[in-house]
């Protein structure tokens, strides 16, 4: 009698410290042995239904690391769009200052001293024109880049000569170089093709040579 009731308590002790694999002898004889059948067959469904709550939770732990890795990579392409726009609007506002004091200064020299001829004036006229259209294209930039998505807001690539969209930034140059008594000399440029946004690179001349003429002395040559 002590032997059965041993071997029950043994398998009730390792089945309350969880270790589920463990079986009692279904071959002790009457009543004992269908107790440690059920004993067993309880085991065998505990362990089942442990076994579905692993699934489950590594499931959902699998789960939970995908849709991190997701919001990890949202968030990384957030703050690369974020640093971009920051960029633009630092870019755009520096040429939204550019055309609009070329536009100022330009009327202001004209306006100085005496009379001028009627070529000068219209030589005048054409660039606060060409100053104003840039300023155009400037401000529609900056729309677009609200309206839209800043990815889809793309360079032009186009085989194009640099030289006149580099005129065009030393002619507005020229105007800022004159308000503060600066020259810009134009020794040679050289014909080339590029693929390039003709309104891209007078915005990079023009960045270039206002940071000449900000960043010259009085009287000096560029």
């Amino acid at each position: 009698l002590r032997r059965p009731i041993q071997e029950l308590v043994m398998g009730a002790k390792a089945f309350q410290l969880g270790h589920l694999h463990h079986r009692l002898d279904e071959d002790m004889r009457d009543e004992f042995g269908r107790v440690a059948a059920r004993m067993n067959l309880m085991a065998d469904e505990l362990r089942q239904h442990r076994q579905t709550e692993q699934d489950r939770q590594q499931h959902l732990e699998d789960l939970v690391e995908v849709r991190t890795r997701e919001l990890e990579d949202a968030l990384a392409r957030l703050r690369q769009l974020s640093q971009q726009r920051q960029q633009l609007l630092e870019d755009i506002s520096h040429e939204l200052r550019t055309p609009t004091t070329s536009i100022r200064g330009e009327a202001e020299i004209t306006l100085r001293g005496n009379l001028r001829s009627e070529e000068e004036y219209r030589q005048a006229l054409r660039r606060i024109a060409s100053d104003a259209s840039h300023l155009t294209d400037v401000i529609s930039d900056l729309l677009t880049m609200a309206r839209s998505d800043i990815v889809q807001w793309q360079v032009q690539r186009q085989p194009l000569s640099p030289v006149g969209p580099l005129r065009d930034a030393i002619g507005q140059a020229s105007t800022l170089g004159r308000l503060r008594n600066i020259t810009l000399c134009v020794e040679y440029l050289e014909p080339a093709t590029v693929l390039g946004d003709a309104q891209r690179l007078q915005q990079m001349f023009g960045i270039l040579l206002d940071n000449a003429v900000q960043y010259s002395y009085p009287g000096g040559h560029i």
